[in-house]
């Protein structure tokens, strides 16, 4: 069982149903069904009879989700645009020739 794939479907069939998890997962109604067995039996209770152990366990993954999906939100920026000091080592040789050249160019910043 791929957990993260698990608790994900879990949050969306919890959400709603089996046949919407599945269309907003981009997964087949019987691999919805498998996720949601197999984490079941992971955990050995019952998460989707309203149990109090599901509901419960329901908001703690629900948090944590949307606290990983707000991480990967907020990384993007930072991909986006390369920053920092990078530091280039290079036999004697190469950096006479084509490196000294490109180096010696000014690298244009990024208006902010």
């Amino acid at each position: 069982m791929e957990q993260m794939v698990a608790l994900r479907v879990f949050r969306t069939v919890e959400q709603g149903s089996f046949t919407g998890a599945a269309r907003l997962l981009k997964l087949s109604p019987a691999a919805v069904s498998k996720n949601i067995g197999a984490l079941e039996g992971h955990l050995n209770v019952r998460l989707l009879s309203l149990t109090e152990a599901g509901g419960r366990y329901f908001e703690q993954i629900a948090r944590i989700l949307d606290d990983l999906d707000e991480a990967d939100r907020s990384r993007g920026p930072l991909q986006r645009q390369p920053s920092g000091l990078l530091r280039v080592s290079a036999p004697m040789t190469f950096t006479l020739t084509p490196l000294s050249a490109a180096l010696s160019r000014p690298v244009a910043r990024p208006s902010a």
